[in-house]
């Protein structure tokens, strides 16, 4: 088992020129080639520097992951049989799938009930109102995406502290729009947005519930830094210092 990556990927735009023969330590092909006719991830920072880091726009993609992991859906066989049927007949044909209660609720001290156990992941790009909305109709959890503030342009701070954070307060009505006692939405924060108070005004102001703390926005592994394109976006988030 090797735990380097392949150093071509569709996360970066890069291929590998013979990707069946890749040395396990380095994640590069067995044989490196002047002619190559790639480009694996070495000659794109080698070429184009810093778009080898983050070559696609936050605003447009949503990313999935590339990790191996050691289960997955494909594990998972439907019983064609009724075992241990709970609140009617065990009959195959009497116990189908809406009659099957799958609520439960997750806390201690306060526990927030849900429809199913199921959480959305987080996301604060693309058609995120309906992703909400949909959730609060489903009863299930949802996220709100680490790292919010760089994407409102109308947010606003006080001495270095949110005072105003429109984009999540329009997320949390979005949700709260359709709950109906069941689910939750969950608001992501990493070490710039406890810094910068987010979490503090969201739960203070919006009575945001449930809260999740990040180790950064590249901890992941799925996403990097994204690129400011204009000057005069760079030099306003160096003056709100995020």
């Amino acid at each position: 088992m090797s735990y380097s990556p392949s150093l071509g990927s569709s996360i970066t735009n890069t291929k590998m020129r013979d990707s069946a023969h890749l040395s396990e330590f380095s994640g590069m092909c067995a044989v490196c080639t002047a002619n190559c006719t790639g480009t694996c991830e070495i000659g794109l920072s080698a070429v184009r520097g810093s778009e080898a880091i983050y070559p696609y726009k936050t605003d447009i993609n949503q990313f999935a992951s590339e990790k191996d992991y050691p289960l997955d859906f494909s594990h998972f066989n439907i019983n064609g049989r009724v075992f241990n049927a709970l609140g009617c007949a065990e009959d195959a044909d009497l116990a189908t799938f809406p009659k099957a209660n799958i609520d439960t609720t997750f806390g201690i001290n306060n526990k927030v009930k849900l429809n199913a156990p199921i959480v959305l992941p987080a996301i604060a790009k693309l058609n995120w109102r309906d992703y909400y909305a949909g959730a609060a109709l489903a009863g299930v959890l949802v996220v709100i995406g680490e790292d919010v503030v760089a994407k409102d342009k109308d947010l606003v701070l006080e001495n270095g502290k949110v005072v105003a954070l429109p984009l999540i307060q329009e997320m949390v009505s979005a949700f709260r729009k359709y709950y109906r006692g069941y689910g939750d939405i969950i608001l992501q924060g990493n070490y710039d947005d406890e810094n910068l108070g987010v979490l503090d005004y969201a739960i203070t102001k919006l009575g945001v519930k449930s809260v999740e703390l990040k180790f950064g926005q590249g901890s992941k592994g799925i996403q990097g830094m994204g690129r400011v394109e204009k000057i005069e976006d760079a030099l306003e988030f160096q003056k709100k210092d995020i």
